[in-house]
């Protein structure tokens, strides 16, 4: 590749109706925000999501919430008949989509989870772990995970140094409505056939048991 490169600011791609232009905005609002959490993150190209990483020891890794409580952030999980020995890893994930409203760049939060044998290489059952748990999450818990990835974010615009964020993150933008979801609605009835559900908490294999029902979650802890 030969020629001339130009620079183009970001205010102008931001601005522009071009599609080619909002497209190209989008690309970079991506790696920049894959950058600002790489202290702690890592991405998964596979399924389009940061995770956060797992610590040296294994040893369980929290953060402060929104709420300044901790929340668990990598949580290894032990086999029931091996305790010394680990069936698999949760981590907490983050999908992200970035979208212009009403003039305005927003930055839409989807929490979710990475599961992995050995809090490096993903899990051989990681989709069915993954299934189980979102059948499992209600409203409550998915609107605290997403109020613990803005403040997570929020943070970054005051790292020092080297690990100041490209990107400036502001609060989540909200909104009053006069409706709201009703979790138990949801629920399935008491005559209702069961679903999968115990599979998905009792997965059990040789090299991981797979089962999230002891703490399926992500969890605050106690300080």
């Amino acid at each position: 590749m030969s020629g001339t490169t130009s620079k183009v600011a970001t205010a102008h791609l931001a601005a522009s109706g071009k599609p080619a232009d909002q497209r190209l905005l989008v690309q970079l609002l991506n790696v920049a925000l894959r950058q600002d959490v790489t202290a702690d993150c890592d991405w998964h190209s596979g399924r389009k999501l940061v995770y956060f990483r797992a610590t040296a020891d294994l040893a369980p890794k929290t953060i402060l919430s929104a709420s300044e409580r901790q929340r668990l952030m990598f949580n290894p999980k032990h086999k029931k008949d091996a305790p010394a020995k680990i069936s698999y890893c949760q981590h907490a994930a983050l999908e992200w989509q970035f979208l212009l409203a009403d003039g305005q760049w927003l930055c839409a939060l989807v929490p979710t989870y990475f599961y992995t044998r050995d809090g490096y290489r993903e899990s051989w059952y990681a989709s069915g772990l993954l299934a189980g748990i979102k059948r499992l999450d209600r409203n409550l818990a998915v609107y605290h995970q997403t109020r613990m990835w803005a403040a997570y974010l929020h943070r970054r615009n005051e790292a020092p140094g080297a690990q100041q964020a490209v990107l400036t993150y502001g609060t989540l933008v909200t909104c009053d409505a006069d409706r709201g979801i009703d979790d138990a609605a949801w629920q399935a009835s008491p005559g209702a056939p069961a679903d999968d559900d115990e599979a998905a908490r009792d997965l059990d294999h040789e090299d991981e048991d797979g089962d999230p029902g002891d703490d399926h979650g992500l969890p605050e802890a106690e300080a």
